[in-house]
């Protein structure tokens, strides 16, 4: 089985990449991801670490009120925080490229972390946000825990039972995107401005899903509108 590091190669080179590579920000140092992360007593597992040496997220949309209290966080610097508010970009479609969530850089995702323990599931430091919208995945960084390094899903709207597993890994999660990009399930296409936009194949993407994640939830949720799991006392982890 191919390591993340070949399943984001395979992925970037893509033809419907070729569009969208530019809303991505470059990959950062394992080093500078080790610093931020350590500061708010985080460790990056090293499929994390290899996802940020890739691509730093997308470049997002901030709101003035975000970059201050990421300031005050000691997220970001004063000058990062002017260069964003005079560099803000429009909301970019192809940023939803894996679904319906920003791959999030990781000064936000860390930011979105903290909110997301504080507000939703302080039960669960364990469970660090870094794809965030309508929807959040997390991914689980204690490496005490049996279910270190799996991917849970939340969105408010939708009556799944919280945090629900969608993916036992980054490995599985990555190779499920690149195996929805090759079935077009997932795919781009313009539109009315001429924008990339994001969308998927709905009647084959819980089927499909599920038949390459049989260990998660979401998936058996989705297809068969299970909603009485529990993130600690589940028939499947």
């Amino acid at each position: 089985m191919k390591n993340l590091k070949e399943i984001l190669k395979e992925l970037e080179s893509l033809k419907e990449f070729e569009n969208v590579i530019p809303v991505f920000e470059d990959g950062i140092t394992d080093l500078s991801i080790f610093d931020r992360l350590q500061k708010f007593g985080l460790t990056a597992n090293e499929d994390l670490k290899t996802l940020y040496t890739w691509k730093n997220g997308g470049k997002l949309w901030y709101s003035d009120n975000d970059l201050d209290e990421m300031k005050v966080e000691g997220l970001i610097s004063e000058s990062e925080n002017l260069k964003r508010k005079t560099n803000n970009l429009s909301y970019i479609h192809a940023n939803l490229l894996f679904g319906s969530s920003f791959f999030l850089p990781l000064d936000y995702a860390i930011y979105s972390h903290l909110d997301f323990n504080e507000n939703n599931y302080p039960e669960y430091p364990e469970l660090f946000v870094f794809f965030a919208s309508d929807s959040q995945l997390t991914i689980n960084l204690d490496p005490n825990s049996k279910y270190y390094s799996r991917i849970y899903y939340k969105n408010a709207s939708i009556p799944i039972p919280e945090p629900a597993s969608i993916f036992l890994n980054l490995e599985d999660m990555f190779n499920t995107f690149l195996h929805f990009f090759k079935q077009k399930i997932f795919f781009l296409e313009k539109d009315m401005d001429n924008n990339y936009d994001f969308t998927k194949d709905y009647n084959r993407y819980s089927s499909e899903g599920l038949k390459l994640n049989p260990q998660c939830q979401y998936w058996d949720i989705m297809v068969n509108n299970i909603i009485d799991y529990e993130y600690e006392n589940k028939k499947r982890p």
